[in-house]
């Protein structure tokens, strides 16, 4: 729980996600600017609870949206004037959780956020067997992405998710579903 939490010492975010049926927040566009006030309206209206839940409850970091690709690239200014709506509300520190690839590399408001927030899952590497240098060498290459988009924004960077499936080649494609690659343990360990 997030009192658990906070009382063996960590710090807490609460990242409430939006999971569409049969789909994936990145694909969620409209077709009009009347389109978007609406969602934008009703989507500020959903995040305000957990605003609230998340002041009430003393969480140090609120996420404000996980991997809107489409609705962040599209419209940044909306996301700005939301997150300064929140402000008010939620009084801790406020980030945004961007995919990985285009999304978290061209995000226009990261100066409205005090952490940038990425779901990391770029792939280590293409090799079908790399070698512990290949996957070191592929992992250096993402945090000089991570380190450009701080630079650039001015601020500190949290990895909102991150992980590798323990399956085959899970470095190929950190974010797929296992499907009927086989279970592999140690492709795991070492891209860990």
């Amino acid at each position: 729980s997030l009192w658990s939490a906070q009382q063996a010492g960590l710090q807490t975010m609460l990242k409430p996600q939006v999971w569409p049926w049969n789909s994936w927040t990145g694909e969620i566009a409209m077709q009009s600017d009347e389109d978007w006030a609406i969602f934008f309206d009703r989507y500020f209206r959903w995040i305000r609870h957990y605003a609230i839940m998340g002041e009430m409850y003393g969480a140090d970091v609120l996420c404000v949206g996980v991997e809107f690709s489409k609705a962040t690239l599209q419209r940044p200014d909306d996301w700005r004037r939301m997150i300064q709506r929140l402000r008010p509300i939620f009084s801790g520190k406020i980030t945004y959780a961007a995919n990985w690839g285009d999304e978290f590399e061209q995000c226009k408001f990261w100066d409205a956020v005090d952490y940038i927030g990425i779901n990391c899952y770029y792939p280590l590497t293409k090799k079908d067997k790399p070698n512990q240098k290949d996957l070191d060498r592929g992992f250096s290459e993402i945090l000089d992405k991570v380190e450009i988009a701080a630079k650039t924004a001015q601020k500190e960077v949290l990895f909102t998710e991150i992980g590798f499936r323990s399956v085959e080649r899970t470095w190929q494609n950190p974010h797929a579903e296992a499907d009927d690659r086989v279970t592999d343990f140690e492709a795991q360990e070492m891209c860990y």
